[in-house]
């Protein structure tokens, strides 16, 4: 590594654990004292010393480390995807799987939660659906569904009718969806030319740190979403399929009905399609006009059927963010609010990744990685994510990991194994309680 290059590193591996630190000391100072409303500043959940909760993921990551590269270099593609989405699905359940004293789907499924909310619905979701606004403000729906619009809720509704009810199903769909988001950037890193890039970051993808809020957190399931519309979208244009595109299109226009959050998210997508376009055979034959129909048609069908359902998507706006303003949100420090965001987006995705972003990535993994961070610096300045951002960052982290690929083919595994460690370390220091 060219000396130049070995200091960026280091000043980047300097401002991460910096930020970290004084995100923890500060958030300590103020907690005594203020209303900061966690427990463990900047993180939610409490401190504790708990090794061996993490010692079946730390022997996990270890052979994960060793072996996954190597299959990332030699095995076919339609092999290495199944294989890099069973591996998330076990790293994402290790972490959480003898975490204290949760169960793993406990967080989906506690009284503030997503699953009890399904009861709510009962035979008549459109009756639910047109008075939905109107009770979030009055806080009757569960804590956590208050502050979402409806769909996740209709989601785990359907899941029920189908016959996958109770907390085990809809953790399954969750962990599962979102383990699959490592595949789905993958495929849309490969979708835009970039093969050899998204092999490379497969292993990091996979081994994220990201993966402490994957199992099992309702934004796992919206992490998934995001990355199958960006995949969708991004195949089809290279392909020129409009039923691509219009299932990207769907899943992209579902995406403000699963959380507020999302919609910067649009910035990843629209920075795909600019992408796929550029390496198109030219704009006008990319985008004829049955491309432009699919993807207008496929993002008004939820805004659509939402609408018509009863509920308008600023009412829930408004809704939410006068509880959040009534509750302990709009009382958290901006400052440090601001500050302790992005040292808890630091720990989601490892110092590999700091380090990556300093070596030039390649044209498709740098876009999409500055499209993510973009997005979660808009959320940031606005001031409404103050704290609690562990699960809020999951669907934009592993865009920012596709950076990890620039990094030198020699330290490739030693920075793997960091960022594995960051997870690891996180988990033995702080009992999350996502």
């Amino acid at each position: 590594m060219p000396t130049l290059r070995r200091g960026r590193a280091a000043a980047a591996l300097l401002v991460w654990a910096g930020l970290i630190v004084v995100a923890v000391l500060w958030g300590r100072h103020l907690q005594p004292g203020g209303d900061i409303n966690v427990n463990a500043p900047p993180f939610r959940g409490t401190y504790r010393l708990a090794p061996a909760a993490v010692i079946p993921a730390g022997v996990f990551a270890a052979i994960a480390v060793v072996m996954l590269p190597l299959a990332s270099r030699i095995l076919p593609w339609r092999t290495l995807l199944p294989l890099s989405w069973v591996s998330a699905v076990a790293w994402a359940v290790l972490l959480a799987f003898l975490d204290g004293h949760q169960t793993l789907t406990g967080p989906i499924a506690r009284r503030g939660e997503y699953v009890p909310a399904v009861d709510e619905v009962g035979g008549d979701p459109a009756a639910w659906l047109a008075t939905y606004a109107e009770r979030a403000a009055e806080r009757e729906h569960p804590l956590h569904v208050n502050g979402h619009p409806p769909l996740m809720v209709l989601v785990l509704w359907v899941w029920d009718r189908v016959g996958l009810s109770g907390a085990d199903w809809a953790g399954a769909l969750v962990i599962g969806t979102g383990a699959s988001a490592v595949v789905a950037v993958a495929i849309t890193l490969r979708a835009l030319g970039d093969e050899r890039s998204a092999r490379v970051a497969l292993p990091f993808l996979v081994l994220g740190p990201f993966a402490i809020t994957v199992a099992t957190s309702a934004d796992s399931f919206f992490l998934g979403v995001g990355a199958w519309a960006a995949a969708a979208l991004t195949l089809g244009v290279r392909r020129g399929q409009p039923a691509l595109v219009l299932l990207g299109g769907l899943l992209a226009g579902a995406l403000p009905y699963l959380s507020y959050g999302l919609l910067p998210l649009g910035a990843v997508l629209v920075a795909a399609l600019v992408l796929a376009t550029r390496r198109g055979t030219g704009r006008g034959r990319v985008w004829s006009p049955p491309m432009v129909a699919a993807l207008v048609a496929g993002l008004l069908v939820v805004p659509v059927l939402m609408t018509v359902g009863g509920f308008w998507w600023p009412d829930g706006v408004a809704a939410t963010h006068q509880a959040w303003a009534d509750g302990k949100g709009d009382d958290r420090p901006y400052v440090y609010s601001f500050l302790a965001d992005f040292a808890i987006l630091g720990v989601l995705v490892g110092p590999a990744t700091v380090v990556g972003a300093t070596m030039r990535p390649r044209q498709a993994p740098a876009v999409l990685a500055a499209a993510a961070l973009t997005a979660v610096v808009v959320l940031a300045v606005s001031g409404v994510t103050r704290l609690e951002v562990e699960r809020i960052w999951l669907p934009f982290a592993p865009w920012m990991l596709l950076v990890c690929a620039a990094l030198p083919r020699g330290g490739r595994r030693r920075w793997l194994a960091a960022n594995a460690a960051c997870a690891l370390v996180f988990q033995a220091l702080v009992l999350d309680v996502w």
